[in-house]
């Protein structure tokens, strides 16, 4: 099996399409800059977010 990171768009259209996961960075992002904003005071932020990555299988698995 040969795999990938980042779920690039290209992955897709390679000669065996690749297996990829997504680390879901704009999901992250959204959730980082929400945590900051609930916190104006510059308190230190309470809690965690968990965002699981996506598994992409194609014809490389």
């Amino acid at each position: 099996m040969i795999a990938g990171a980042d779920n690039i768009e290209l992955a897709e259209y390679c000669p065996v399409p690749l297996t990829t996961y997504d680390q879901m960075a704009y999901a992250s992002g959204e959730a980082c800059a929400a945590m900051i904003l609930r916190f104006p005071d510059r308190q230190a932020p309470r809690g965690s977010v968990c965002i699981p990555p996506e598994l992409h299988v194609r014809d490389s698995a």
